[in-house]
């Protein structure tokens, strides 16, 4: 039986839940990162540790409306398109500027 706590959490959501616990615990890691070993330049911050938590992190909590609106249409029910869309767009961006020094 689930519990109370994630009973109230829509359909779909619950890994944006996660994401939305583990986004400030980096934004703590990140602190400490910079704290020690100071600030990246060039490349660096797009693969430091800290910052690749705050980008999984902040995708899943994107990720969210997108989950839920699967889950929507395998129940075929009406959606609406910018559900799909934004996510898509937000989640594709942020690979974009992630992955955009490989080019």
């Amino acid at each position: 039986m689930r519990s109370i706590f994630i009973r109230i959490i829509p359909a779909g959501y619950e890994y944006a839940l996660i994401g939305v616990f583990l986004f400030p615990i980096g934004g703590l890691f990140d602190l400490g990162w910079h704290t020690l070993f100071g600030f990246e330049t060039g490349t660096e911050p797009l693969i430091s540790p800290s910052h690749l938590l705050l980008a999984v992190s902040g995708t899943m909590i994107i990720a969210g409306p997108l989950c839920s609106t699967l889950r929507k249409l395998k129940k075929n029910t009406t959606i609406s398109i910018y559900s799909l869309l934004l996510p898509i767009i937000s989640i594709l961006g942020m690979i974009s500027f992630f992955t955009g020094y490989t080019n």
